[in-house]
């Protein structure tokens, strides 16, 4: 059965609060399957539209296009969610999904998400634009079975340092899926550009494909709560104009249980630094910090970094362990890491990092004024590594860099084999 706010004294005229008539409409839901249609008009809200979760009840909010629906926010409501979906106790709650409508946000919006979903179940999300809000789809609890598809969130100039397009966080997710979405912040130049695109705290099995951010983290996988992240696969994305990083993974360990697990980031373009964009010595196109097992970056461009291509950090005192399992940087295509004059690297393995397999890479400069000073750097006390076939050109000072001299006590296990144009290694 198809339900239409109007029928329940929505204007849509963007002027009148909409907000009780949106909240009946919700409410009426008795039949698995219902739709509540939203006509087009701009629907004003002064508070959260709770969606209610009815077990064997499944709720599709269904709009009429994106520009031609619109939920929006009055001057008023400018913190808490715009929709608020979670689950009241039922065993099983009913699917939802939501479709065609544009939200917006207000200029002084300073918490709250459009979309958050607590412990819920089968949560559909398409086709979606989502405009001046703090945070966008915030993902919270236990979950499982949530795609978003075609889903555009833009930030606005005047919101202080809005927090993500996507939030993953809270307890254990499962069975995520993002494709073709896209997050634009503001103004790179500006205090308040936006922190995320993508920001992944407790998560296991998620997917993010063909999606595009422009942050100053583009995917910021961060566990700094010590929870455990695990089974995320990036694939064929796009992390541009990234102030800071365009692929952060951060956080504590735990105890006999690593940080990361089979985390792949692969066939993505990450660029920090755009041509004639903003200055950012220190940009970083992918930083590592954290204990990590089965890691792989395969595939990818990264390119136009102020500071390194690919940072492999050391923990803080915080962390348990340096040891990195099967951390692999493979078949990626480094290039331009010194946009500033600084002395930067393509990869940098951190002092007792270990376990890294660098092989297959070009690593290289191909603008002018833009040459890194090492290809890979090495900063001591490096156990199972492996560099090879890897094609490095143009490093003003060494192709491979060791910081200690190269033996089994400072490098333990080190392969370094078939690489072409690194006649200039320091051995």
């Amino acid at each position: 059965m198809t339900i239409s706010i109007k029928d329940y004294g929505a204007v849509g005229n963007g002027i009148s609060d909409d907000t009780m008539a949106i909240r009946l409409a919700l409410n009426s839901i008795k039949s698995y399957g219902d739709v509540v249609f939203f006509p087009p008009g701009i629907y004003n809200i002064s508070e959260t539209l709770d969606i209610p979760a009815t077990e064997g009840v499944g709720i599709k909010l269904q709009g009429s296009g994106l520009g031609t629906t619109t939920i929006k926010r009055m001057p008023n409501f400018n913190s808490g969610h715009i929709l608020s979906a979670y689950n009241n106790g039922n065993s099983f709650e009913g699917w939802l999904e939501i479709e065609d409508i544009t939200f917006k946000g207000n200029a002084s919006t300073t918490s709250g998400a459009t979309v958050y979903v607590k412990d819920r179940s089968c949560v559909k999300i398409n086709n979606c634009f989502i405009n001046a809000e703090y945070l966008g789809v915030w993902l919270d609890g236990n979950i499982q079975y949530v795609s978003c598809n075609n889903i555009l969130y833009t930030q606005a100039t005047s919101i202080t340092q809005a927090k993500a397009g996507f939030y993953f966080a809270g307890g254990h997710q499962a069975d995520i899926k993002i494709d073709n979405c896209t997050v634009v912040g503001a103004d790179p130049n500006s205090n308040n550009y936006l922190a995320n695109g993508f920001f992944i705290e407790t998560s296991d099995s998620v997917q993010i494909t063909n999606c595009q951010a422009l942050a100053a983290h583009g995917l910021n996988i961060n566990a700094g709560k010590g929870d455990h992240v695990a089974f995320i696969y990036v694939d064929n994305c796009i992390f541009d104009t990234c102030r800071e990083v365009g692929v952060l993974l951060q956080g504590t360990a735990r105890l006999q249980n690593k940080l990361y697990q089979d985390i792949r980031i692969s066939n993505c373009h990450i660029n920090p630094y755009p041509a004639g964009g903003f200055t950012s010595p220190s940009s970083i196109g992918v930083w590592v910090t954290g204990d990590c097992d089965y890691v792989s970056i395969l595939g990818c461009n990264i390119n136009s970094c102020g500071g390194a291509g690919i940072l492999i950090d050391q923990p803080d005192l915080n962390f348990l362990s340096t040891v990195y399992q099967s951390f692999q940087i493979l078949n990626n295509t480094i290039s331009n890491t010194n946009m500033n004059n600084v002395n930067a690297s393509s990869i940098i393995l951190a002092n007792g990092v270990s376990g890294v397999q660098i092989i297959g890479n070009y690593i290289g400069n191909r603008l002018p004024n833009s040459s890194s000073k090492v290809g890979i750097a090495l900063d001591g006390n490096n156990t199972n590594i492996t560099i090879a076939n890897n094609n490095l050109k143009n490093q003003t000072a060494k192709g491979v860099f060791f910081a200690l001299p190269v033996n089994n006590v400072n490098y333990p296990n080190l392969v370094v084999n078939g690489n072409i144009n690194a006649n200039d290694i320091r051995v």
